[in-house]
């Protein structure tokens, strides 16, 4: 079975969400001169937020089924108790969103 990373209870890698927050912090630093631009800025980081996280949950996702649904259908009761224990810290992770 893979084994899921250090950052995998994070629901984007850091250096996704540092570049995010940035784009964030640059959209509210420029609001006095450019009010418009500012929140164009933040709408496009929240969208690319949304399509990132997409995009991770479905891999995620993935992995996880992929380390108990084998061809053979032969997984191990330890592959499923920890791929279980990895559904339940997603499902939290998400719930606490």
């Amino acid at each position: 079975m893979p084994r899921v990373s250090a950052e995998a209870g994070a629901v984007l890698p850091s250096e996704q969400r540092d570049k995010l927050q940035l784009r964030i912090q640059h959209a509210v630093g420029g609001f006095v001169d450019e009010p418009r631009s500012a929140v164009e800025e933040a709408a496009s980081a929240v969208d690319a937020l949304a399509e990132q996280i997409v995009e991770t949950l479905g891999r995620r996702r993935g992995t996880l089924r992929a380390s108990w649904q084998d061809a053979s259908g032969g997984a191990a009761t330890e592959d499923l108790r920890l791929a279980l224990r990895e559904y339940r810290r997603l499902a939290e992770r998400l719930l606490s969103l």
